[in-house]
C-alpha cells in the first residue's frame, strides 16, 4: 500500500534526482548569466531576473519592468527568481532551486489530486514519474525557461481550490491569490489552462470560489492593461486559415518526429519523443482510449482552445507551435488519457507473469 509519507519520500528522491542532473548540466555546460543551453528566451528572462535584483521588488518596479523586454510578463517567472536574487544574491543557480522546490511541492499535490479525483494509487505514482522526467522539463531543470513552472503552478492552484476546511481556507486563499499572481504574469494561457482543469476535469468549482476569482482579475484590470492590448493585436490580426489550423494541430499533438531531431541543437531528445509518440499510437487500438476521450471531451476540447489556439494565432508571425508549447498542456493530456491505460496495462502484464511462475512452481 503507498502510503503519503512513502509518496513524500518519493517525491524528494525525485527531486534530488532532478537537482542532480540539473546541476551536472550547469557544470559541464559552464553556466552562468549570459549563456544558454536551449535558446536566447533563458538570456531574456536571466535579464529579466536581474532587472528586479538591480531596481528593487516594489510597485514600480514591477510598472517599470512591463516597459522592458517581455513586458508584463516580467512580473511572473522572473520577479520570483528576482526575489531570490535580493534574498541569497544574484547567482544563477537561484533559478535551479527555486524549481526543483516547487516541483516536490507540485508533485505531492498532484498524487493527491489524482487520487481525489478517483484515479488508482498506481496510476497517480506514473503520473508524477511522468511530470518528473517529461523531456521538455527535465531538458529546463538547468536553464531559466518557465514551461515546467507554469505547470507546477496550475497543479498548485488546482490543490489549493481543493481544500475544504475553514482553516486550510485561510492559508490556501493568500497563496491562491499570489500563485495566480505569478502563473498570470508567467504566461496568461496558464491561467485558462487552470480554470478548465478546475471546471471540467476535477470539478472543483464552488460557488464561494468566485470570491477568489474577483482578486486577480482586478489585479489583471487595473496592472495588466497590456495583457488586453497584447490579446487585442493578436485577435485584430488573426486571418483565419483551416488548414493551416489542421496543419498546427497535428504539429502541435504529435511533432515533431523524432527522425527531424537528428543534427539540430535544440535541446530535443529523439528517444523520448520516440517513445511518446509509440505510445500515442499504441493507444489507438484500446477502446479504453476512446472511452476516456469520449468522457472528457470538454476538458480536452477547453485544452485545445486555451493551450493552442493563442499559438495558432501569433504563428502568423513566427514558428510558435512546437513542443514547449505543448509541455504546457502535455502532462495532464498524459493524466486524462494515457495514465490508466499504461497502469492498466502494467498491472495486467504483472499478473500474466505472477500466473505464469505460480504455474511453473
Amino acid at each position: 500500500m503507498v502510503t503519503f509519507k512513502k509518496v513524500y519520500f518519493l517525491t524528494l528522491i525525485l527531486s534530488l534526482v532532478k537537482l542532480l542532473l540539473a546541476f551536472i548540466t550547469f557544470s559541464t555546460n559552464n553556466l552562468d548569466f549570459g549563456s544558454q543551453v536551449i535558446g536566447y528566451d533563458e538570456i531574456s528572462w536571466q535579464n529579466s531576473s536581474l532587472f528586479f535584483y538591480e531596481n528593487g521588488l516594489g510597485f514600480d518596479a514591477i510598472k517599470a519592468s512591463f516597459m522592458q523586454d517581455n513586458a508584463f510578463m516580467n512580473g511572473g517567472w522572473p520577479y520570483m527568481i528576482g526575489l531570490f536574487h535580493n534574498i541569497f544574491g544574484a547567482q544563477y543557480t537561484n533559478a535551479i532551486i527555486v524549481r526543483i522546490i516547487i516541483f516536490f511541492i507540485a508533485a505531492n499535490s498532484l498524487y493527491r489530486l489524482l487520487l481525489d479525483k478517483g484515479h488508482r494509487k498506481t496510476s497517480a505514482i506514473i503520473s508524477v514519474l511522468f511530470l518528473s522526467f517529461y523531456h521538455p522539463f527535465l531538458a529546463a531543470d538547468a536553464t531559466y525557461l518557465r514551461d515546467d513552472l507554469i505547470v507546477y503552478m496550475i497543479i498548485l492552484l488546482l490543490r489549493l481550490s481543493s481544500v475544504k476546511s475553514s482553516l486550510g481556507a485561510l492559508i490556501a486563499i493568500p497563496l491562491f491569490l499570489v500563485f495566480t499572481y505569478f502563473l498570470v504574469l508567467t504566461r496568461p494561457a496558464g491561467f485558462l489552462v487552470f480554470i478548465s482543469l478546475y471546471l471540467f476535469y476535477f470539478r472543483l468549482f464552488r460557488v464561494k470560489h468566485l470570491f477568489f476569482l474577483i482578486p486577480p482579475f482586478i489585479a489583471i484590470s487595473v496592472a495588466g492593461q497590456n495583457i488586453f492590448s497584447y490579446t487585442w493585436i493578436f485577435l485584430s490580426t488573426y486571418r483565419p486559415d483551416l488548414g493551416q489550423i489542421a496543419f498546427l494541430s497535428l504539429k502541435y499533438y504529435f511533432g515533431p518526429f523524432p527522425w527531424n531531431m537528428y543534427g539540430v541543437d535544440s535541446g530535443y531528445n529523439p528517444a523520448w519523443y520516440f517513445l511518446t509518440l509509440s505510445i500515442i499510437l499504441v493507444s489507438f487500438i484500446f477502446k479504453d482510449f476512446y472511452y476516456f476521450l469520449i468522457k472528457e471531451w470538454k476538458t480536452i476540447l477547453a485544452l485545445f482552445f486555451v493551450g493552442l489556439f493563442p499559438y495558432i494565432i501569433s504563428n502568423q508571425n513566427l514558428d510558435a507551435v512546437g513542443p514547449r508549447q505543448f509541455a504546457m498542456v502535455g502532462p495532464f493530456l498524459f493524466i486524462i488519457l494515457y495514465c490508466e491505460l499504461i497502469t492498466e496495462f502494467l498491472l495486467r502484464l504483472f499478473k500474466a507473469r505472477t500466473t505464469t511462475s505460480l504455474q511453473q512452481g
